[in-house]
């Protein structure tokens, strides 16, 4: 089994973070587009 460092571990982290926040923050515009019913949930 491959050893993979705390510095590794750290960079796929927060590059999955980031890819993780450009894909929510395309759902919230997408779903502003789409006011054709109320929203149930709130994102501030």
């Amino acid at each position: 089994m491959a050893s993979v460092s705390d510095e590794t571990l750290w960079e796929r982290n927060e590059q999955l973070q980031a890819e993780h926040e450009a894909l929510w923050q395309a759902w919230s515009e997408s779903e502003g587009l789409s006011e054709s019913k109320p929203r149930e949930y709130h994102h501030t």
